[in-house]
């Protein structure tokens, strides 16, 4: 039962932790909107030129008369900076320089404060929109940041708004992430940080109904402003988190079977002691064998009794073991920031695996009890 129980809870902690980390990476991915295309240099999973044409003023220019587009957001990320404020440092910062519309997209909402307007960005406004942990350390014990200053190498920002908390799962996952960020006007970006590192583009649809025919008149788009010709590869990239999301989902994929493996082989162990304690169980009983068989019992009478006995023993550990599994993943969930997820693929996978060891491994000592002789087993002991 031991061993049973424990390859059940095993499966059982998997199935319910990996079924909430699923589910938690999609909920983030999400955050990254599942109507917008990400257009760059790259593309993403591909192989990467360093000489690749950065994506500049005319492809903007190109993009802008995309006719199906909802929002078309310019941004610059800028990996690895430093702040300070009131002799404070934080570095490995991520500032990015967009526009007006770049919180609307990613689903970002503000906690404190405002978004930079249309009208800010256009007049290179210094101000700036802080994630929530450069809130935190610049502005400890709940000090108020509007309107205070930041430094961004010895340049002075005014704090404008605070992001709410986004959480840490994806933290520098394709530096989606904003709680580490801050978000200046473009304008401010490109003269403090220049134009050699191109720009990015989220193009957003009205509708996930229409991202596929976007995707294709960016992309028509885009190689008319490149004077691309029939034939020619696109020399550009345009992304979208459907990628991310497979690519992680198929990491998990692979993780699961790999560890659903590991706890087949505790059940497999479990499987030969129940074997074993059923061998020992028939040779213990041999006289009561006999004693059915001369009442009148069948080879299939006492075949059944011993493999449900078996089963019996696994079942138990099963019920058990699912109890138990369900209990740990909770208190995973509870101490760590995975989501625990009742799974009744999960329970259904434990009993289907704990049914089978005791069939297998019980099979052998039923038909061994079955066949045995009514005489001798009358004349045992």
């Amino acid at each position: 039962m031991l061993g049973i129980m424990v390859g059940v809870t095993t499966i059982i902690v998997i199935v319910s932790v990996i079924a909430g980390l699923d589910g938690m990476v999609a909920k983030e991915f999400s955050r990254m909107g599942t109507r917008v295309l990400y257009v760059g240099r790259h593309q993403w999973g591909g192989e990467f030129f360093w000489r690749s044409p950065r994506i500049g003023e005319k492809e903007m220019e190109a993009l802008n008369r995309v006719s199906l587009a909802e929002y078309i957001v310019p941004y610059s990320e800028n990996w690895g900076e430093s702040i300070s404020r009131e002799g404070n440092d934080l570095t490995g910062i991520q500032i990015i320089g967009t526009t007006e519309d770049y919180h609307l997209v990613r689903e970002l909402p503000i906690i404190k404060g405002r978004f930079f307007s249309g009208f800010e960005v256009e007049q290179g406004s210094r101000i700036c929109v802080v994630g929530w942990d450069i809130y935190e350390k610049l502005f400890p014990g709940g000090e108020e940041p509007i309107n205070e200053y930041i430094e961004v190498y010895g340049v002075p920002f005014r704090v404008i708004g605070v992001i709410e908390k986004q959480g840490n799962l994806l933290t520098n996952m394709s530096g989606m992430t904003s709680d580490y960020n801050i978000y200046i006007p473009l304008p401010v970006s490109t003269r403090l940080f220049g134009r050699w590192r191109g720009l990015k583009v989220m193009v957003s649809a009205p509708s996930e109904d229409l991202v596929e025919d976007l995707e294709d008149e960016c992309r028509m788009m885009l190689r008319a402003s490149r004077g691309l010709h029939p034939g020619d590869p696109d020399n550009f990239g345009i992304n979208s988190q459907d990628f991310l999301l497979k690519n992680f989902r198929d990491a998990t994929k692979y993780m699961w079977a790999a560890l659903v493996g590991i706890a087949g082989l505790s059940l497999l162990v479990g499987g030969i002691g129940v074997m074993n304690i059923m061998l020992i169980s028939v040779t213990e009983r041999t006289r009561e064998i006999g004693v059915r068989k001369a009442l009148g019992a069948k080879r299939s009478n006492i075949m059944v009794q011993f493999l449900l006995e078996a089963l019996m023993v696994c079942w138990i550990g099963g019920l058990i073991g699912a109890l138990v599994g369900f209990f740990m993943a909770a208190i995973i969930a509870a101490i760590s920031p995975l989501v625990f997820v009742f799974s009744w693929a999960a329970v259904f996978l434990g009993f289907a695996f704990t049914s089978m060891i005791g069939v297998f491994f019980g099979l052998y000592p039923a038909i061994k009890a079955a066949r045995k002789n009514p005489v001798d087993a009358l004349r045992y002991e």
